[in-house]
C-alpha cells in the first residue's frame, strides 16, 4: 500500500477534525454569555443578514442543515427571545426574523466575529485566503461527489476481497 496516501489521509483527517472541534469550542465559549451555542450561530447570522426574514427552507439551504434541525434551533432561539416565528406568507412557510433583542445580540456577536476573523487570519494575505477557501470548496465538492456516486463512499474495487483480507491476517 502507498504510504503517502496513508499519510495524506491521516494528516487531512486530523487537521480537518481538529480544526472543526477547536472552532466549535471557540464559538461555544464566545456565545456562552448570550445563552447560545455554536449550533445557533449560523441561523442567527443568516437572519441578521436577511432583515426581511427567511423561511425554514431558506435557512436549511443557507446553513446546509435539514429542516428538522432548523425547527429545533429556531424554537430554542424563539424561547430565548431572539427569533420571531412570524406569519405565513404566500404559501412559502412562516417568515422567521430576528426580534429587537436578537438584533441587539447580533450587533455584539458581529463585533466578536469580526475580531475573531481578524485574529484567525492574521499573517495570511488575501490571495492566500482566496486559494484556501477555493481548495476547501473543491474538497467539499469532491467528497460530495464521492458520496453521491457510491452510497457507501467506497469505489468499486477499492475494498479488499475476502481472500485478500484473509491473506493479510
Amino acid at each position: 500500500m502507498d504510504s503517502s496516501c496513508d499519510d495524506r489521509f491521516v494528516r487531512f483527517s486530523v487537521a480537518t477534525d481538529t480544526l472543526s472541534k477547536t472552532l466549535q469550542k471557540y464559538k461555544n465559549d464566545c456565545l456562552e454569555p448570550f445563552g447560545l451555542r455554536s449550533m445557533h450561530l449560523m441561523t442567527l447570522w443568516c437572519l441578521w443578514r436577511n432583515a426581511d426574514g427567511l423561511t425554514a427552507g431558506d435557512l436549511s439551504r443557507l446553513c446546509s442543515v435539514d429542516k428538522a434541525f432548523i425547527s429545533r434551533v429556531t424554537g430554542e432561539l424563539g424561547e430565548l427571545g431572539y427569533v420571531d416565528r412570524g406569519e405565513e406568507r404566500g404559501g412559502r412557510g412562516r417568515i422567521l426574523t430576528l426580534t429587537a433583542r436578537g438584533r441587539e445580540i447580533m450587533k455584539k456577536i458581529d463585533g466578536i466575529l469580526r475580531y475573531s476573523v481578524e485574529r484567525i487570519t492574521a499573517g495570511v494575505g488575501r490571495e492566500q485566503l482566496d486559494v484556501f477557501y477555493g481548495v476547501l470548496d473543491r474538497f467539499r465538492q469532491n467528497i460530495d461527489t464521492l458520496s453521491e456516486n457510491k452510497p457507501d463512499g467506497i469505489p468499486a474495487g477499492a475494498s479488499p476481497s475476502d481472500e485478500e483480507t484473509k491473506a493479510e491476517s
